[in-house]
């Protein structure tokens, strides 16, 4: 009885670790597409490690649980949704193309974000990701971003400042929130301007 007390103590305490190891990279960054898309913010996050990195360059470059949560919770809250393709494993990296959707992009008539990406996990967790626009995606976001925060730091600079402590932009549910309103509001006004015979909002590809 001895023996099989320790026996099942054993095996309960090495499921957990047997669950991990056994989890390959690609299956690690599926679970990841497939919680991000379904905003499971609490299983997004069991799938990075606790020191995990995020970086888009020019965009964001965040470390650690609570900076990811505040950037999933940002996710959810726009409605993201993520499609990797061209899918390639090199050891514990998944490089790859990715297609980003969300309310932010739409509003801002982009249509789509794409990315070159790769993946790096450790463990059977995600350890760090790096993604970078296409030329194409940053081309489109800068003509969209640029005038949009100038219009914002001259109209909307408390605003501003409270989403943006320290200069950089703080990724939560709420800012994600004010970032589309602000989108909004200033879209609106560059219909406004159009109507009165100034230069106006027009989508990104005409």
């Amino acid at each position: 009885m001895k023996r099989m007390a320790i026996a099942a103590v054993l095996c309960v305490g090495l499921m957990p670790l047997i669950q991990t190891c056994g989890h390959k990279p690609i299956d690690i960054v599926l679970a990841y597409q497939e919680a991000l898309n379904a905003g499971d913010v609490d299983k997004v996050m069991s799938l990075h490690t606790e020191d995990a990195h995020f970086r888009v360059p020019g965009l964001f470059d965040l470390q650690g649980q609570e900076a990811l949560r505040g950037l999933v919770e940002y996710d959810r809250e726009l409605h993201t949704t993520l499609e990797f393709g061209e899918i390639e494993v090199r050891g514990d990296t998944v490089f790859c193309q990715a297609k980003e959707t969300n309310d932010w992009i739409e509003t801002a008539d982009i249509g789509e974000f794409y990315y070159h990406g790769l993946i790096v996990t450790r463990s059977g967790r995600i350890e760090a990701i790096e993604a970078a626009f296409i030329p194409e995606t940053n081309q489109a976001f800068q003509r969209v971003m640029k005038p949009l925060m100038d219009w914002a730091r001259a109209e909307r600079s408390d605003e501003l400042a409270k989403m943006m402590p320290q200069g950089r932009f703080l990724y939560n549910a709420e800012n994600a929130g004010k970032n589309l309103s602000l989108l909004r509001e200033y879209k609106q006004n560059l219909y406004r301007e159009s109507e009165m015979n100034r230069p106006g909002w027009q989508k990104l590809d005409e």
